[in-house]
């Protein structure tokens, strides 16, 4: 099954959103280029996110996978790609290849 088919079946169906129907066919599509949002602003929203959290005892474990997602792209010279560029680190942390 092609990942663009798997893609639009989640977002017809169990995932039937505009976040899910967009990025997941972007993703899908391997596409993150243009940036709507790149990686960097990812990671400036998801640190004051975590500074916000830290400050009122907050634990954010999603929030903190996240910001080692972002850190881990742009370590890796993904700093201008969209911000769905995280999802080739879990395609590489799967075996995968990514382009």
């Amino acid at each position: 099954v092609s990942r663009t088919d798997v893609a639009d079946m989640l977002s017809s169906t169990m995932f039937a959103c505009t976040v899910y129907q967009g990025y997941g066919k972007r993703i899908a599509e391997n596409q993150y280029e243009p940036a709507g949002f790149p990686l960097g602003l990812g990671l400036k929203d998801v640190r004051l996110i975590l500074k916000t959290a830290v400050d009122s005892l907050t634990p954010m474990p999603i929030a903190t996978m996240a910001r080692d997602r972002f850190i881990s792209g742009i370590a890796k010279g993904r700093q201008n790609l969209d911000w769905g560029a995280i999802a080739l680190g879990a395609a590489e942390d799967a075996g995968l290849k990514v382009k």
